[in-house]
C-alpha cells in the first residue's frame, strides 16, 4: 500500500522510454543480420521480460547501462519454453515469430496476462499455419516450427498486436508477400510497427486500405536505433498537471507516431497548454478548475489514454466523455469498470454505459472519508488513481504501487520529485 499525496505537479522530468518502441526494435534486432545497438533501451518490466526470452534462446546480446547491443539471428534452440512476464505483445507477437525462427515453443506468462484471452492470436495462427496446442483461449500456448507463407488475409482482430507479429515476421521472407485485412482498430500502433521495420531495411507498400505488400529481396539488417520516450507515460502526467501545474518533459518526439500522442489534441480543446520547445514539450495547467472545457473523446485508436482521460475528466466541472471503452475490457483490467469505481470511490460522478463513460468533474462529497484505491495489478490504473488522489480532499491509500514497474518503475519517485518542488 502507498499513501497518497497532495500538491501540484511542477519542475522536469526525463520520461521513459517507450516500451512499445523498445520492444519492437529489440525484437526486429533479433531477426536482423549483423548486430544492432538499441539506445535508451527500457528498463520497464515488460522489456525486461524480452531479455529473459533472449536468454532462454540464447540470443548473443550485451545491455551496458540503458544501451542494448544485439547480434542478430544468433539464437541457439530449437525447442523451449518462453515466459512472457506480463507483456501482452510479447505473448501476441513470440507465437508468431518463432516458427518461421525454427524453434517450437511454449510460450506462457504471469500475472494478469494468464487471464486475458488470446482469441485473436489463436485465429491468426491457424490462419497462417502454424500448429499450436492450448487450452480455452488462454496461454500458455504451444506453437511448432512452420514455414509462413507469402499470401495471408487475417481474420478479424480487435487488437493491432498479433498483426504486427504477422508483419515483422513477414520481414524474413526473402519472396514478395501480402498481408491483407489489417487490423484499423490501434492504427497508430501498426504505423509505429512499419516505421521501425523500415528503420531495419524492410518496406511495405499500402495496395489499399488494410492492405500491404513487401517487395521481394527486402530483408532485415543491422541498424543504430534510439527509443523515444513514452507519450502514455507524458498524458498521465500532463493530466496530473492540468490545474496549477508547469512541467518540462524531456525526451518525446513531436513527430511520434505513438496514438498516446493526441493527449496534446485534447489539451488544446481543455485549455492545458502544451507547447514543443526545443527539446522538451513545456506544460502549463490552468489556475482554476472553471477555466477548463469538458471533451468528448473517442479512444478507438488510443485505448491506452482512457486512464489519463478519466484523471482529466475528473477536474473539470461539466460532464466529459470517454468514447471506444469496449476496447478496454481485455487489458491488465477491465479498464472502464475500474476507472468507473475508482472514480465514484474519489466521490466523482461516473456512469458507465456499454460504450461511453461520462465524468461529471469535480471532487463533490461534502465529507472526504479515507480511501482505498484497488488498482487491479494494473500499471496504468495504479498511476490514474495516485493522480487522481494529488486532488482529492481526503486521505487515502494506494494498492498494489509496485505494478507500475511494467511501464513506469520510476513513476511514484518521478512524481514525488515534482510535488517537492510545486510545494
Amino acid at each position: 500500500m502507498k499513501r497518497l499525496l497532495h500538491g501540484r505537479l511542477t519542475g522536469s522530468v526525463h520520461l521513459p522510454p517507450s516500451k512499445s518502441v523498445a520492444l519492437r526494435a529489440a525484437l526486429i534486432a533479433m531477426l536482423a543480420e549483423g548486430k544492432s545497438t538499441i539506445c535508451r533501451y527500457s528498463d520497464c518490466a515488460d522489456a525486461l521480460a524480452l531479455l529473459g526470452v533472449f536468454d532462454t534462446l540464447g540470443v548473443d546480446y550485451r545491455q551496458e547501462g540503458d544501451t542494448l547491443r544485439v547480434q542478430g539471428r544468433s539464437w541457439r534452440v530449437a525447442e523451449s519454453r518462453v515466459e512472457c512476464g506480463e507483456s501482452a505483445f510479447l505473448a501476441r507477437t513470440l507465437p508468431v515469430l518463432l516458427p518461421g525462427m525454427g524453434i517450437s515453443a511454449v510460450v506462457g506468462g504471469q500475472g494478469t496476462l494468464v487471464q486475458r484471452s488470446q482469441a485473436d492470436l489463436l485465429a491468426v495462427l491457424k490462419v497462417l499455419g502454424i500448429p499450436c496446442q492450448n487450452e480455452g483461449d488462454y496461454l500458455p500456448v504451444a506453437v511448432s516450427t512452420a514455414n509462413l507463407g507469402t499470401r495471408v488475409v487475417l481474420p478479424p482482430q480487435s487488437t493491432s498486436q498479433v498483426a504486427s507479429g504477422v508483419l515483422m515476421a513477414m520481414g524474413t521472407i526473402p519472396e514478395r508477400v501480402e498481408v491483407d485485412n489489417l487490423p484499423t482498430s490501434s492504427g497508430g500502433y501498426l504505423q509505429l510497427t512499419l516505421q521501425i521495420m523500415q528503420h531495419f531495411g524492410v518496406t511495405w507498400r499500402e495496395a489499399k486500405p488494410g492492405k500491404l505488400s513487401k517487395p521481394a529481396g527486402g530483408l532485415y539488417h543491422a541498424a543504430e536505433f534510439c527509443c523515444e520516450a513514452d507519450w502514455s507515460a507524458a498524458a498521465l502526467l500532463i493530466a496530473g498537471a492540468a490545474i496549477g501545474g508547469e512541467l518540462i518533459l524531456y525526451g518525446l518526439n513531436p513527430e511520434s507516431l505513438q496514438p498516446d500522442k493526441a493527449i496534446l489534441e485534447v489539451c488544446r480543446g481543455v485549455g492545458v497548454e502544451c507547447v514543443f520547445n526545443g527539446e522538451a514539450l513545456w506544460v502549463r495547467g490552468v489556475e482554476n478548475a472553471k477555466e477548463l472545457r469538458p471533451f468528448d473523446y473517442d479512444i478507438g485508436g488510443c485505448p491506452d489514454l482512457a486512464p489519463a482521460l478519466a484523471v482529466l475528466a475528473s477536474l473539470i466541472p461539466e460532464e466529459s466523455c470517454i468514447r471506444g471503452i469496449a476496447r478496454l475490457a481485455n487489458k491488465e483490467s477491465n479498464r472502464a469498470l475500474v476507472l468507473s469505481e475508482m472514480l465514484r470511490n474519489f466521490g466523482v460522478d461516473a456512469t458507465l454505459g456499454s460504450e461511453i463513460l461520462r465524468i461529471q468533474g469535480g471532487f463533490a462529497r461534502i465529507s472526504n472519508p479515507p480511501v482505498i484505491v484497488n488498482v487491479h495489478a494494473d500499471h496504468r490504473m495504479a498511476m490514474a488513481g495516485y493522480l487522481l488522489g494529488l486532488f482529492y480532499p481526503g486521505e487515502g491509500l494506494l494498492s498494489d504501487p509496485t505494478c507500475v514497474a511494467k511501464s513506469y518503475p520510476r513513476f511514484f519517485d518521478d512524481v514525488g520529485a515534482l510535488l517537492a518542488k510545486g510545494r
